[in-house]
């Protein structure tokens, strides 16, 4: 009977167990590592539209959040294709709208805040080159058309031509100039530099390199001028 009873004890223990760990898998698959363990966070990003999946966002309180993109909606959207001089052409592309990357990720913050963007191979679009958060985009703006698509991006990532068409960039579903607010510039080509070509976290073993690399959309960046 003690036996019985000691075996009916382990069995309840074991399944136990086993739905705890069944409830963990399904809770990393819909949420996000925090950046605590990369390799399992690269690892649970595998398998669905993009290969690497996987996008760093960082709070305005400095916080860091991994998003992984692959079980977001694909929409359909409008990019801009640079001609020559501020001359651009719109084209089709099907991407990940940040709103829903936001969304997935809990993140609520002031819709004024401006929005900068740093790519894995370290160019900041603030502190490179516009070096003025006033003409950032302000969140509201990236919310309604920021998004975030596969393709070349050409030779000035760090891993090209070895990442191929899976480099993760940043566009903008607008069709026309005047969708672009004023303290931005002067239209679709102002937001050139905002147009991040090293967004996804992936590991540079993959190209023959060493180390993880990522880009980082940056909320409220904390910056001040150079005198």
């Amino acid at each position: 009977m003690k036996l019985k009873k000691n075996w009916l004890i382990a069995l309840m223990v074991s399944t136990l167990c086993w739905s705890l760990m069944a409830c963990g898998g399904e809770e990393e698959e819909s949420g996000d590592n925090g950046g605590e363990n990369t390799a399992s966070a690269l690892q649970y990003c595998e398998g669905g539209a993009f290969k690497y999946g996987l996008i760093v966002i960082q709070k305005s309180d400095g916080t860091q959040i991994e998003v992984c993109i692959n079980n977001l909606p694909v929409r359909s959207v409008k990019g801009g294709v640079k001609v020559e001089g501020t001359t651009w052409d719109i084209v089709d592309r099907q991407g990940v709208m940040l709103s829903d990357i936001l969304d997935k990720a809990g993140i609520a913050e002031d819709d004024s805040y401006p929005v900068n963007l740093i790519g894995g191979d370290g160019f900041d679009a603030l502190r490179t080159k516009i070096q003025d958060t006033g003409k950032l985009p302000k969140l509201d703006f990236m919310r309604a058309y920021a998004y975030i698509y596969a393709d070349d991006p050409g030779n000035k990532h760090p891993h090209y031509p070895a990442i191929g068409d899976d480099a993760l960039l940043v566009d903008y579903n607008l069709q026309s100039d005047d969708e672009v607010p004023e303290y931005i510039g002067e239209g679709i080509a102002a937001l050139s530099t905002m147009r991040m070509k090293v967004v996804e976290k992936a590991d540079a073993a993959d190209f023959g390199g060493e180390g993880v690399y990522y880009g980082i959309i940056e909320i409220n960046p904390a910056y001040s001028a150079e005198k």
